[in-house]
Formats: C-alpha cells, structure tokens, sequence
C-alpha cells in the first residue's frame, strides 16, 4: 500500500493544484459588421451651397473620402420660418459616419451666431473708440456684431450668412491681433474682384442652391419658390 510519505506527496500535488487559477478562454470578439445604414443631417437651405459646393462639387468629393452616397433633399418652406434642407447619407456604417463627420465639422463653419472668446485686456481693440471699429466691421462685412463685456474673456458674438460669419469673424480676430488695416484691406480688395466678375450678373437672383436627385444628377433649387430646374441659373445660358 501507499507508504505516509505517498500520502503526503499526494496532498501536497492536490494542494498545489487548488492553488493555481483556471484558465479562463478569452470572450470572442464581436464579429465585424459593415452594415449598410442610412441616416440624415438637418441644416439650413442657405448652409447647403457652403457645405456642397456652389456646383455641388463637394458632394462627389465627400464620397470619394467617405464611400458614403450623399444626396440633398430640400424641404417646403413655411411661411415666416428659413428654409431646411437634408443632407441624406447612405452606405456602409463607417463610410456614412465618415460623411456625417466631415460635414458636421463644414455645418460648425457656418453656425450662426458664433462666438469669438476675447481677452478684456484687448476688446477696446475690436470695440474701437465710441464702438467705431464694431460699426465698420458690421457695414462691411453685412454681419451683426455685439461685446459681452460682463466676463473675461469677453464675448464677441458675430451673426449673419456664411459669408458674413467668415469676414466679420476674420476682423473681430485681427482687431485682436492688431492686424485690422491689413485685413480690411484684403477684403476691400476681394470685393472689388467679385464686383468685377459678378458684375454683369448682378440681376441673378441668389436663392437658387444646388441638390441632387436620386440617381446623382445635379438639379437647382430655388429656397423661397421651391422651383427646380435643371440649368445652372448662375451661368449664362
């Protein structure tokens, strides 16, 4: 029969044995999923020709980027209320949320009112003497400009279209940097550029946006009249 220092060996081996952790098979991972899904994003009709392009050139370069389909839909206008549009994404669930991230970040660029942060030390530059500097940057640029002072920061809150958003903020931050002649007068330059090049369609009503239909063909959309058609009413024809 088994001698005690058997029996102690065997103890000792059932012990030692007790002692060690089970091994615990790692969880699968979840299986990767590609999709298909489709969502939307609402924006402003007047934010569509910043994020699409005037063309619609930026809808088949978002696709190249993302894989995402990209059509824009535009909604009926209710009286007294700006109109909204859709940007309609399509596709693989990282490509759609590529898309959607890339033309978020373009919707931020024209979020209206923005607010520029300005050091108090320095809103005396962006104010100017008797508010002068506010007044000009608001007759040049079309934007609504008010200075919250009650903070420090201050609040310089800049409201308007796109383009405005994009002058009126460019001023506000070069007053802050002590750069404001400059840049005024890059802007009195490109006006007058575009006055030479827009000039002889000056008449052209503005309203007319960009979209596609749901084979990719480019339309025009009219924001105030909701007539579409399918030549560009900012070219001759």
């Amino acid at each position: 029969g088994p001698t005690p220092e058997d029996m102690s060996a065997f103890l000792a081996e059932l012990k030692a044995a007790a002692e060690v952790p089970p091994v615990v098979a790692p969880a699968a991972a979840p299986a990767a999923t590609d999709a298909r899904v489709s969502r939307h994003l609402e924006c402003a009709t007047a934010d569509v020709t910043h994020v699409m392009g005037l063309r619609g050139e930026n809808v088949a370069l978002y696709e190249q980027q993302s894989g995402a389909s990209i059509k824009v839909a535009h909604g009926v206008q209710r009286r007294g209320q700006p109109a909204r549009s859709r940007v309609l994404l399509d596709g693989p669930g990282a490509a759609v949320s590529h898309a959607a991230r890339v033309i978020k970040e373009k919707l931020d660029e024209v979020k209206s009112p923005r607010h520029i942060q300005c050091p108090r030390a320095v809103i005396g530059k962006v104010i100017g003497r008797n508010g002068d500097r506010v007044k000009e940057i608001q007759e040049v640029t079309g934007a609504n400009v008010q200075v919250d002072q009650r903070s420090d920061p201050c609040i310089v809150e800049v409201a308007g279209t796109p383009a405005q958003l994009t002058k009126a903020s460019d001023l506000v931050v070069a007053s802050m940097e002590g750069r404001y002649a400059s840049a005024l007068g890059t802007i009195a330059d490109a006006h007058a550029t575009h006055d030479r090049i827009i000039d002889p369609y000056r008449e052209v009503d503005r309203n007319w946006y960009p979209a596609r239909d749901e084979v990719g063909r480019v339309y025009w959309y009219h924001a105030h009249t909701g007539k579409t058609q399918w030549q560009n009413p900012y070219q001759p024809a």
